[in-house]
């Protein structure tokens, strides 16, 4: 994926999927939530994985374009939309392989 400077995923999940996505160029600011949010920033070269669970804001904070690939075990079918809204992340809609991806 590419990703211009101030672009974001914005919060999402991975369905029933479980993934991992490295930074290939640039860096990438991953926002997690687990009651509050959490926030680490990959760099060039580092990456992370994670389990079908996982709801995530992947964030391009930097000065420059980055670059990162991803991989989801089994095919990616699905993404759930989500809404931080009132100190909790509410569901926002489906998007279902095909539809915009």
């Amino acid at each position: 994926m590419t990703w211009p400077v101030g672009t974001s995923t914005g919060w999402h999940d991975h369905g029933s999927a479980s993934g991992a996505f490295t930074t290939l160029q640039g860096s990438l600011t991953e926002y997690t939530w687990n009651g509050s949010i959490h926030a680490r920033t990959l760099q060039q070269g580092n990456g992370r994985h994670f389990d079908a669970s996982h709801i995530h804001d992947v964030v391009n904070e930097g000065n420059e374009p980055a670059v990162s690939l991803h991989a989801y075990s089994p095919r990616l079918p699905a993404m759930t939309r989500y809404e931080l809204l009132g100190g909790r992340l509410v569901a926002t809609g489906v998007e279902h392989r095909g539809d915009l991806w």
